[in-house]
């Protein structure tokens, strides 16, 4: 990273993209596309400034472009077998600005000579991410909306500069993926700086009452308690006692909550959090329904419905990401298959195998490979539950993230000493 472009220009990538500032300063400042042409060139300058390191190829990286352009070009063709040659050109440019930000942000990753190189990219990452974390906290404890929608209403779902609560949520478990990297690394100092922005992150995604980033916010700390107890390569005994300690307050705490709010949430929380707190209870106990999933069950069966005709090639671009009913089917999976066909999603589920692979089935190494399982089980569960994860931006940032640092543990020789 010794370009002076990049050097400079990251940080302020960092946060247009992971505040959502495009978006938000569009949307709600009535400023439209303010800083879109921003974004495109920060994009380009990074592309060609940045310098990879040469070395092993990363099949990761490899997988998930063929993943993206595989759906992208597939999606074409089926529109082109459909008639509707007129969709193609606008949703390509949809999901363009997510690729350029993938390949900005994994040839920056690529590009670090060193230990103190990558960590200073994911604490760009982890910093303003956590930014965000700070005023969907604020916005929840103090009843302000930063996009003044609703001034005189209780805020029940807060989230932040971002435009909607579930993305919100899910952006904050990724926050608590990267402090986790952080705080669990060998020989890194500032534990308590990384665990403040783990708490942040975590109490956000709470915050934000999206039903997937609470589960997924304990899962991460049961898994992260898990392996730090019977795999000593993930973490230093300082830190992991600091974490453990933390850990059993948030336990308590969220116990004694549960126990005195348990009869009537209302005295605590308003009719819509209070019903999303049951919800979560009844996803972990195996209830899948309509009421629990917000009706995606129902959208789910709808769109299998609709795609029966068309399910081998797919419909073409677009017909999934606005349906007829529920504004798009909300599962990417289904978005894929329907748009693209089988051989798209097949191209999706290899690439999620082979980074599960990397994550999951080898033996665990490092803080790098740990948290790649952690951002894994965000990019998987989110699935499930929006079909926008190719096209939202932050999780494009954090993908190319993990994925370079990923490569950086092969092609850098110092690693394993400092992980």
């Amino acid at each position: 990273m010794k370009s002076f472009i990049v050097k400079y220009a990251f940080p302020l990538y960092s946060a247009i993209v992971l505040l959502d500032l495009n978006e938000f300063l569009t949307k709600y400042l009535g400023l439209e596309g303010a800083i879109t042409y921003l974004l495109f060139v920060l994009s380009i300058l990074l592309i060609f400034s940045s310098k990879p390191i040469k070395g092993k190829r990363s099949a990761l990286n490899d997988s998930f472009l063929r993943a993206f352009i595989g759906f992208l070009v597939l999606g074409s063709f089926a529109a082109w077998v459909e008639g509707n040659l007129d969709g193609i050109s606008k949703n390509i440019r949809y999901y363009l600005p997510s690729l350029l930000i993938y390949f900005a942000v994994y040839r920056v990753v690529c590009s670090a000579r060193g230990y103190n190189e990558l960590q200073r990219t994911i604490d760009f990452a982890l910093f303003f991410i956590s930014v965000n974390a700070v005023l969907i906290i604020v916005s929840i404890l103090f009843n302000m909306d930063f996009h003044g929608s609703s001034e005189a209403e209780k805020v029940e779902r807060a989230v932040g500069l971002y435009s909607n609560a579930n993305r919100a949520g899910y952006v904050s478990t990724l926050g608590q993926s990267l402090a986790l990297c952080s705080l669990l690394s060998k020989g890194l100092e500032r534990r308590y700086y990384y665990m403040v922005l783990y708490l942040i992150c975590f109490f956000a995604a709470l915050s934000s009452f999206s039903k997937g980033a609470i589960i997924l916010s304990f899962i991460i700390m049961i898994r992260t308690l898990i392996l730090g107890l019977i795999n000593n390569n993930i973490a230093k005994k300082h830190s992991f006692g600091l974490y453990i300690r933390v850990t059993a307050y948030i336990f308590v705490t969220v116990f004694f909550m549960m126990a005195f709010s348990f009869v009537d949430f209302s005295s605590i929380f308003t009719a819509e959090q209070s019903q999303r707190i049951d919800q979560v209870k009844m996803l972990l106990m195996g209830q899948i329904n309509e009421e629990t999933t917000t009706h995606r069950s129902e959208l789910a069966l709808y769109a299998l419905e609709e795609m029966s005709e068309t399910i081998f090639l797919g419909a073409g671009l677009g017909k999934f990401k606005l349906m007829e009913v529920g504004n798009g089917s909300h599962n990417v999976y289904l978005l894929i298959l329907g748009e693209a066909g089988v051989m798209s999603l097949l191209l999706y589920v290899i690439f999620l195998w082979k980074w599960g692979k990397q994550s999951y089935l080898r033996r665990l190494k490092d803080s790098i490979q740990f948290t790649s399982g952690n951002i894994l089980l965000t990019i998987l569960f989110s699935g499930f539950a929006a079909h926008t994860v190719l096209a939202n931006k932050s999780y494009m940032f954090c993908l190319a993230l993990i994925l370079g640092a990923m490569k950086f543990r092969f092609t850098s020789g110092n690693f394993s000493k400092k992980y």
